[in-house]
């Protein structure tokens, strides 16, 4: 649950009004995720757009 926390945190200093509780929807596919929410999670990650969208096998 704290990495549910400081993602926010990331998230929110980025601009995205997001709380834990919708990032943990967000990994269950309960709620879904806007391109700009993407763009955020992308940056707070240090990863490439490529890497977010892959589909698991």
């Amino acid at each position: 649950m704290k990495i549910f926390v400081f993602l926010a945190v990331k998230l929110q200093v980025l601009g995205v009004g997001i709380d834990q509780q919708a990032i943990s929807k967000i990994q269950r596919n309960a709620r879904i995720i806007t391109d700009y929410e993407v763009f955020c999670l992308v940056k707070a990650f240090g990863v490439i757009t490529d890497e977010i969208l892959q589909e698991e096998a």
